[in-house]
């Protein structure tokens, strides 16, 4: 007895992608589909749970599965067929975001850091570490006297940029955008208030030191004050 399976991946995937109604078909050319009707029930819920992680997809092969009117002759051709499906429905949520180029640009600042004025003893530290599975960067910070704070940044892939959230514990928080990308140096700018412009880059220097800059301007960019420059050198492991 002879049966032939037409179980072409590239038909089956053109139909499910083009058409809410198409069907999975089982070509039996020799073959009496009349001998063939039955409902393989099992092998049906094995079907479907290859498709867990794409509920559109799962909802038109269900549909096509169990349908009125559809028999299936054969799991392995069913199988088959999900089996050439399930990387391409499931290759874009198995890449992490973390694994973008874009979101390690700023991995170099990560570690424990002495800070100082340029010149100047180092008075200060701060701890970069990841979180949220490295889509997260902050930093914990102390001037010392008491005054600390955290920043936080994130890559977006939405509109291509990097978001700072800079806050103290004195109540002041800054909200930048970061644009201006380059190998090693990460710049944000945004507004405080109608008149004034904050513009704050980190720079990698060399593996062991980094420095982050805080500008201001109050004629809408044309000329900058440096607020803050401190420079990182990382501590001995």
């Amino acid at each position: 007895m002879g049966m032939y399976w037409d179980v072409r991946p590239s038909r089956i995937l053109a139909g499910v992608r083009g058409n809410r109604n198409a069907r999975l078909r089982v070509v039996l050319p020799h073959e009496d589909l009349s001998h063939n009707r039955y409902i393989m029930s099992k092998q049906v819920s094995c079907a479907i749970a290859y498709l867990k992680q794409t509920s559109r997809i799962k909802q038109l092969i269900k549909n096509s599965l169990i349908g009125s009117g559809w028999r299936i002759a054969g799991f392995a051709a069913v199988a088959a067929s999900l089996w050439f499906i399930q990387p391409i429905v499931s290759a874009a949520a198995d890449t992490p975001p973390a694994a973008n180029v874009e979101s390690r640009q700023l991995d170099f600042w990560v570690g424990n850091w002495s800070v100082g004025a340029p010149g100047s003893a180092p008075n200060a530290m701060s701890i970069v570490h990841h979180e949220l599975d490295k889509c997260l960067l902050i930093e914990s910070w102390d001037g010392g006297r008491g005054h600390k704070g955290e920043n936080i940044f994130a890559y977006s892939a939405d509109d291509k940029s990097w978001h700072g959230m800079f806050t103290d514990n004195r109540g002041r928080v800054h909200v930048l955008t970061g644009k201006e990308i380059k190998p090693g140096l990460v710049e944000f700018t945004g507004t405080s208030g109608a008149d004034q412009m904050d513009r704050v880059r980190v720079t990698k220097i060399s593996d062991d030191k980094v420095v982050q800059s805080w500008d201001k301007s109050t004629d809408h960019g044309a000329t900058w004050k440096t607020e803050f420059r401190g420079e990182y050198l990382r501590k001995s492991s």
